[in-house]
């Protein structure tokens, strides 16, 4: 739908006709007016880029022109104006290394360019030289003389470390040296010396405790266990040790052995000891400690009953020992030990071994000292604790064995046979009697009396009698009343006041065995009831079961055997029970006691009892509280 053409921009063309856009003129080309239909050639010596609309005039030094740009020149080229076509080759002995020279650099002393166009220069080899730069070629070395790589002239002769090898000086091999200028050839390191490195100048001697061979590079430590002899390294002889790298073994410490060649030396093991090298276990009775020299005698107290023992044993409690011994020994009877003891103690008197310790003898027993147990006191004997001996009751008291304390005979009993013993019917004794005295004539009394009792007036009895019935009226008395020679108001007993006159009494007689009379002037006796009995004389008669208990008690008299604490001996003879309340606390009590105010007792108490805190006892037989009475 255009009404009109449009030109080509200049640096670009348009070649046939219909086209709907203009085509870019190429580089090396130019189109510098509008609607051109081709792009002009550049003319030599210059160029253009794609869409140009002139030509550059010339290239820069460093480039040549392609003829449709401007190259860099590549390495070992240059190119010196600008304009250039091309670019020209290096010269023998120069050269350029990067692209876009503009000149070309001589190479360097010590180095030659043989070839033009070279990007780089070539080391002379050893045995030649350049001395100007820009050389073509590097010279030999004249003979006797040489040069390393790289050399701008040439050493007259080889320096130390060196060596001559044709027209160069080489360096000393490792394990060789040459100590002088112009050396021919090296000389390896003698044995027990070294070169590590080239061009050595001389050899170093091996350091302590390691070696090497000639010509050696290194040395060669000697290993642990060994050590260095001259050159060479040996092994360590028993008993002693090396650490790597050692000139001498070293002795092993006290208590520590070792085998030939060793590293290190070891420690003898608890129970044993170190000497001429070997360990040996201690014997019985000693013990050592690891890396010991010796053995030690176990400690007294101790003992050890194997050989080999790291540590000695405590004797147990009771046992003793002397140092250096295998067993412990028991201690003697009566004495003892605490374990650990290297002797035993004693026991001291008034004690003896109890649980394996002294202890005090208890009250009624005793030792005299060293005894294994205490003796028990005999009877009528009596201690205290902790006694060495037992004490002898005093006169008129006695005692059973182990006692300890001795108790007085009551009033009505004496020492005999060393038992307290009731006195019989005709006899009496007071506390602490040691026999029973027999009644005066005129007296009489009962078993168990303390006094005995006088006959009335006008009345007698032989000594030793036992009841007032053996106190009978005397003839002067029977006369007196017969002949009434005595005043009515003044009758004498076994006589009665008839109202007129005093009149002789009928002698009374003892009632028989089973029957009884219980009031005065009885005519008669009365039979006892079934199940009753009674003894002569009685005033009553009492069930079968006490006779049989009196019975029994008279028979226990007979045998010497006592009414014990508890109980008491009634009228009757029998040993009863204390009732509650009461209490006796001896043997062949008469009666029991009352307990004391605030304190209780129940049948058969030979004590009474404290009332529990808050209560208290007003008759003895129980526990109130302390504000509540009965």
């Amino acid at each position: 739908g255009a009404s009109t053409c449009t030109n080509c921009a200049v640096g670009t063309f348009g070649s046939a006709a219909g086209s709907s856009s203009c085509s870019v003129c190429s580089a090396g080309t130019y189109s510098s007016a509008a609607g051109s239909s081709t792009c002009l050639n550049c003319p030599s010596g210059s160029t253009s880029s794609a869409g140009a609309s002139a030509c550059t005039t010339t290239c820069n030094p460093g480039t040549y022109s392609s003829g449709t740009s401007c190259l860099s020149c590549s390495v070992g080229k240059f190119s010196s104006a600008s304009g250039a076509t091309v670019c020209t080759s290096c010269a023998v002995g120069t050269y350029s290394s990067t692209t876009g020279a503009s000149t070309c650099t001589n190479c360097a002393v010590g180095t030659f360019g043989s070839a033009a166009g070279s990007s780089s220069c070539s080391v002379c080899l050893a045995g030649t030289y350049s001395s100007a730069a820009g050389s073509s070629t590097c010279l030999n070395c004249p003979s006797g003389s040489t040069s390393s790589a790289g050399s701008s002239a040439c050493t007259t002769t080889c320096s130390p470390g060196t060596y001559i090898s044709g027209t160069s000086c080489l360096s000393c091999s490792v394990g060789k040296f040459s100590s002088t200028s112009g050396a021919t050839v090296c000389t390896s390191c003698s044995s027990g010396t070294y070169a590590s490195s080239t061009g050595s100048i001389a050899c170093l001697t091996c350091a302590s405790g390691s070696t090497s061979i000639a010509g050696a590079s290194a040395c060669t430590s000697c290993s642990a266990g060994t050590y260095l002899a001259s050159t060479s390294c040996l092994s360590c002889a028993a008993g002693t040790y090396s650490l790597a790298g050692s000139a001498a073994c070293a002795q092993c410490a006290a208590g520590y052995i070792s085998a030939a060649g060793a590293s290190t030396c070891t420690a003898c093991a608890a129970g044993k000891f170190a000497s001429n090298n070997v360990c040996t276990s201690c014997t019985a009775g000693k013990y050592a400690l690891a890396a010991s020299t010796t053995c030690t005698s176990c400690a007294a107290g101790k003992y050890s009953t194997a050989a080999g023992a790291s540590t000695c044993n405590s004797c147990a409690a009771n046992t003793f020992s002397n140092s250096g011994v295998t067993s412990c020994t028991a201690c003697a009877g009566g004495s003892t030990s605490v374990a650990g003891s290297s002797s035993c103690t004693i026991c001291s008197a008034g004690s003896a071994v109890a649980s394996g310790t002294c202890a005090k003898c208890s009250a009624g027993t005793y030792s005299l000292g060293g005894a294994s147990t205490c003796t028990q006191c005999s009877a009528s004997y009596y201690s205290t604790a902790g006694s060495s001996s037992c004490t002898a009751c005093a006169s008129g008291s006695t005692s059973s064995a182990g006692a300890s304390s001795c108790t007085i005979c009551a009033a009505g009993r004496a020492v005999i046979n060393g038992v307290c013993t009731i006195c019989s019917a005709g006899t009496r004794a007071l506390a602490g009697s040691t026999t029973c005295t027999q009644c005066l004539a005129n007296t009489y009394s009962a078993a168990g009396a303390s006094v005995c009792t006088n006959c009335p007036s006008g009345t007698t009895s032989p000594a030793g009698s036992t009841s007032s019935v053996s106190c009978v009226i005397t003839t002067a008395s029977k006369q007196a009343i017969s002949s009434k020679q005595i005043p009515a108001n003044s009758c004498i007993a076994g006589s009665f006041f008839t109202g007129k006159e005093c009149k002789l009494c009928k002698e009374c007689e003892l009632c028989p065995a089973g029957t009884y009379s219980s009031f005065d002037g009885a005519t008669s006796c009365t039979k006892c009831p079934n199940k009753y009995t009674s003894s002569a004389g009685a005033t009553a008669c009492t069930p079968t079961v006490f006779a049989k208990l009196r019975d029994s008690l008279i028979d226990s008299k007979a045998k010497g055997e006592d009414c014990p604490a508890g109980k008491h001996i009634n009228r009757l003879g029998a040993c009863v029970f204390c009732q509650p309340g009461t209490y006796s606390s001896v043997s062949n009590s008469l009666s029991c006691l009352k307990c004391p105010s605030g304190k209780w007792s129940s049948i058969g108490s030979f004590v009474c009892f404290d009332c529990p805190e808050g209560l208290t006892s007003y008759d003895g037989i129980g526990c109130k509280p302390d504000d509540v009475k009965y």
